[in-house]
Protein backbone atom coordinates (compact mmCIF):
# COMPACT_ATOMS: atom_id res chain seq x y z
CA UNK A 1 0.00 0.00 0.00
CA UNK A 2 2.34 2.28 1.16
CA UNK A 3 4.89 1.86 -2.34
CA UNK A 4 1.24 2.45 -4.12
CA UNK A 5 1.09 6.32 -2.61
CA UNK A 6 4.82 6.61 -3.13
CA UNK A 7 4.48 5.56 -6.96
CA UNK A 8 1.39 8.09 -7.40
CA UNK A 9 3.30 10.24 -5.53
CA UNK A 10 6.46 10.21 -7.68
CA UNK A 11 4.12 10.20 -10.83
CA UNK A 12 1.90 13.30 -9.55
CA UNK A 13 5.26 15.67 -9.26
CA UNK A 14 6.73 15.83 -12.45
CA UNK A 15 2.89 17.10 -13.57
CA UNK A 16 3.24 19.56 -10.76
CA UNK A 17 6.39 20.75 -11.90
CA UNK A 18 5.41 20.86 -15.61
CA UNK A 19 2.69 23.19 -14.74
CA UNK A 20 4.69 25.41 -12.83
CA UNK A 21 6.99 25.29 -15.92
CA UNK A 22 4.36 26.07 -18.51
CA UNK A 23 2.40 28.87 -16.00
CA UNK A 24 6.26 30.79 -15.73
CA UNK A 25 6.60 30.59 -19.45
CA UNK A 26 3.31 32.18 -20.03
CA UNK A 27 4.36 34.59 -17.94
CA UNK A 28 7.52 35.39 -19.84
CA UNK A 29 4.93 35.17 -23.08
CA UNK A 30 2.67 38.15 -22.13
CA UNK A 31 5.44 40.15 -20.81
CA UNK A 32 6.74 40.33 -24.34
CA UNK A 33 3.79 41.87 -25.83
CA UNK A 34 2.94 45.09 -26.12
CA UNK A 35 -1.08 44.58 -24.96
CA UNK A 36 -1.70 45.22 -21.22
CA UNK A 37 -3.68 42.49 -20.11
CA UNK A 38 -5.30 41.26 -16.88
CA UNK A 39 -6.82 37.83 -16.73
CA UNK A 40 -9.77 37.83 -13.62
CA UNK A 41 -10.63 34.86 -11.78
CA UNK A 42 -14.31 33.91 -10.75
CA UNK A 43 -13.64 36.07 -7.50
CA UNK A 44 -13.06 38.88 -10.30
CA UNK A 45 -9.76 39.14 -8.89
CA UNK A 46 -6.90 40.05 -11.08
CA UNK A 47 -4.88 36.39 -11.47
CA UNK A 48 -2.76 37.73 -13.62
CA UNK A 49 -1.32 41.04 -15.02
CA UNK A 50 1.53 41.55 -17.46
CA UNK A 51 4.31 44.25 -18.04
CA UNK A 52 2.43 46.41 -20.25
CA UNK A 53 -0.74 46.24 -17.96
CA UNK A 54 0.97 47.18 -14.85
CA UNK A 55 2.60 50.29 -16.59
CA UNK A 56 -0.58 51.25 -18.28
CA UNK A 57 -1.69 51.46 -14.72
CA UNK A 58 0.89 53.83 -13.80
CA UNK A 59 0.08 56.14 -16.93
CA UNK A 60 -3.51 56.31 -16.96
CA UNK A 61 -5.89 57.50 -14.36
CA UNK A 62 -8.80 56.27 -16.14
CA UNK A 63 -8.25 52.43 -14.81
CA UNK A 64 -7.07 51.49 -10.61
CA UNK A 65 -6.09 48.56 -9.17
CA UNK A 66 -7.49 48.61 -5.19
CA UNK A 67 -6.97 45.69 -3.62
CA UNK A 68 -6.35 43.37 -6.37
CA UNK A 69 -9.68 44.42 -8.34
CA UNK A 70 -9.73 46.86 -11.57
CA UNK A 71 -12.06 49.79 -10.79
CA UNK A 72 -12.62 52.34 -12.89
CA UNK A 73 -10.71 55.57 -11.93
CA UNK A 74 -14.05 58.23 -12.50
CA UNK A 75 -17.37 57.34 -10.32
CA UNK A 76 -19.10 58.15 -13.80
CA UNK A 77 -17.35 54.98 -15.08
CA UNK A 78 -18.30 52.57 -12.51
CA UNK A 79 -21.95 51.59 -13.45
CA UNK A 80 -20.94 51.40 -17.55
CA UNK A 81 -17.82 48.74 -15.79
CA UNK A 82 -20.03 46.85 -13.73
CA UNK A 83 -22.51 45.58 -16.70
CA UNK A 84 -20.10 45.25 -19.00
CA UNK A 85 -18.56 42.78 -16.22
CA UNK A 86 -21.25 40.93 -15.61
CA UNK A 87 -21.79 40.33 -18.76
CA UNK A 88 -18.46 38.83 -19.34
CA UNK A 89 -19.39 36.83 -16.51
CA UNK A 90 -22.13 35.34 -18.45
CA UNK A 91 -20.02 34.40 -20.96
CA UNK A 92 -21.03 37.43 -23.61
CA UNK A 93 -17.73 39.70 -25.32
CA UNK A 94 -17.70 43.46 -24.26
CA UNK A 95 -16.32 46.85 -25.57
CA UNK A 96 -16.17 49.52 -22.51
CA UNK A 97 -14.68 52.89 -23.19
CA UNK A 98 -13.83 54.81 -20.06
CA UNK A 99 -12.26 58.16 -19.30
CA UNK A 100 -12.80 60.90 -21.27
CA UNK A 101 -10.66 62.60 -24.43
CA UNK A 102 -6.75 62.24 -23.61
CA UNK A 103 -7.59 60.16 -20.88
CA UNK A 104 -9.69 57.84 -22.82
CA UNK A 105 -8.93 54.27 -22.39
CA UNK A 106 -10.51 51.24 -24.50
CA UNK A 107 -10.44 47.55 -22.93
CA UNK A 108 -12.24 43.96 -24.42
CA UNK A 109 -13.44 41.62 -22.23
CA UNK A 110 -13.15 38.12 -23.03
CA UNK A 111 -14.65 35.51 -21.34
CA UNK A 112 -13.11 32.37 -21.36
CA UNK A 113 -14.54 29.21 -21.48
CA UNK A 114 -14.24 26.95 -18.27
CA UNK A 115 -12.93 23.34 -18.43
CA UNK A 116 -16.14 21.33 -17.28
CA UNK A 117 -13.40 18.75 -15.96
CA UNK A 118 -10.75 20.55 -14.39
CA UNK A 119 -12.29 23.68 -13.19
CA UNK A 120 -15.60 25.19 -14.00
CA UNK A 121 -15.35 27.99 -12.92
CA UNK A 122 -15.30 31.21 -15.81
CA UNK A 123 -12.51 33.72 -16.14
CA UNK A 124 -12.67 36.66 -18.13
CA UNK A 125 -9.54 37.89 -19.86
CA UNK A 126 -9.51 42.03 -20.06
CA UNK A 127 -7.09 43.14 -22.80
CA UNK A 128 -6.58 47.40 -22.91
CA UNK A 129 -6.06 49.10 -25.95
CA UNK A 130 -2.69 50.24 -27.26
CA UNK A 131 -1.59 53.54 -26.35
CA UNK A 132 0.40 53.72 -29.36
CA UNK A 133 0.07 52.36 -33.12
CA UNK A 134 3.20 50.23 -32.64
CA UNK A 135 6.11 50.46 -29.37
CA UNK A 136 10.01 51.81 -29.72
CA UNK A 137 11.04 48.00 -30.23
CA UNK A 138 8.95 47.36 -33.10
CA UNK A 139 9.67 50.63 -34.65
CA UNK A 140 13.73 49.65 -34.90
CA UNK A 141 13.22 46.86 -36.18
CA UNK A 142 11.43 47.86 -38.56
CA UNK A 143 13.88 50.47 -39.68
CA UNK A 144 16.72 48.22 -39.62
CA UNK A 145 14.66 45.64 -41.51
CA UNK A 146 14.44 48.37 -44.47
CA UNK A 147 17.41 49.88 -43.79
CA UNK A 148 15.88 53.38 -42.64
CA UNK A 149 18.83 56.04 -42.17
CA UNK A 150 19.08 57.67 -38.53
CA UNK A 151 17.04 60.82 -39.69
CA UNK A 152 14.29 58.49 -41.57
CA UNK A 153 13.85 56.14 -38.71
CA UNK A 154 13.07 59.13 -36.15
CA UNK A 155 10.36 60.59 -39.32
CA UNK A 156 8.60 57.35 -39.71
CA UNK A 157 8.54 56.97 -35.32
CA UNK A 158 6.82 60.15 -35.48
CA UNK A 159 4.49 59.17 -38.16
CA UNK A 160 3.63 56.40 -35.86
CA UNK A 161 3.08 58.65 -33.02
CA UNK A 162 0.55 60.92 -35.81
CA UNK A 163 2.59 63.50 -35.67
CA UNK A 164 2.35 66.05 -38.91
CA UNK A 165 5.01 66.34 -41.22
CA UNK A 166 4.97 69.97 -40.68
CA UNK A 167 5.22 69.64 -36.74
CA UNK A 168 8.24 66.68 -37.49
CA UNK A 169 10.03 69.51 -39.51
CA UNK A 170 9.44 71.98 -36.84
CA UNK A 171 10.35 69.44 -34.22
CA UNK A 172 13.48 68.65 -35.63
CA UNK A 173 14.53 72.18 -37.27
CA UNK A 174 14.61 71.25 -40.40
CA UNK A 175 12.98 72.41 -43.49
CA UNK A 176 9.81 70.64 -44.61
CA UNK A 177 10.70 70.02 -48.05
CA UNK A 178 13.56 67.76 -46.09
CA UNK A 179 10.90 65.86 -44.33
CA UNK A 180 8.84 64.73 -47.56
CA UNK A 181 11.89 64.08 -49.05
CA UNK A 182 13.04 61.32 -45.93
CA UNK A 183 8.95 60.23 -46.28
CA UNK A 184 9.26 59.59 -49.99
CA UNK A 185 12.87 57.44 -49.42
CA UNK A 186 10.58 55.65 -46.75
CA UNK A 187 7.98 54.79 -48.85
CA UNK A 188 10.18 53.58 -51.50
CA UNK A 189 12.14 51.35 -49.20
CA UNK A 190 8.47 50.09 -47.48
CA UNK A 191 7.17 49.66 -51.18
CA UNK A 192 4.61 51.71 -50.23
CA UNK A 193 2.53 54.00 -52.12
CA UNK A 194 1.11 56.85 -49.31
CA UNK A 195 1.59 57.48 -45.85
CA UNK A 196 -1.66 56.07 -44.80
CA UNK A 197 -0.11 53.00 -46.28
CA UNK A 198 2.68 53.25 -44.43
CA UNK A 199 1.33 53.58 -41.14
CA UNK A 200 -0.82 50.72 -41.60
CA UNK A 201 2.16 48.54 -42.16
CA UNK A 202 3.08 49.77 -38.70
CA UNK A 203 -0.18 49.14 -37.20
CA UNK A 204 0.35 45.49 -38.22
CA UNK A 205 3.93 45.39 -36.56
CA UNK A 206 4.02 41.92 -33.59
CA UNK A 207 3.36 44.26 -30.88
CA UNK A 208 6.73 43.86 -28.98
CA UNK A 209 7.56 45.81 -25.99
CA UNK A 210 10.56 47.44 -25.22
CA UNK A 211 13.78 45.48 -23.55
CA UNK A 212 14.42 48.89 -21.36
CA UNK A 213 11.64 48.05 -18.87
CA UNK A 214 11.35 49.71 -15.27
Amino acid sequence: MNELSDTSSDRREPRRHSDRTAQACLALVLDEIDYGLFLLDPRRQVQLANRAAHAQLRATRSLRLVDGVLAPGATHDHALWADALDAAYRGLRRLVTLGRESERLVLALVPLSPDPVLDAARRVLVMLSRPQICEELSVHGFARDHRLTGAEAKVFAALCRGVEPTRIATDGGVALSTVRSQIASIRAKAQVTSIRELVQRAAQLPPMVSSLRN
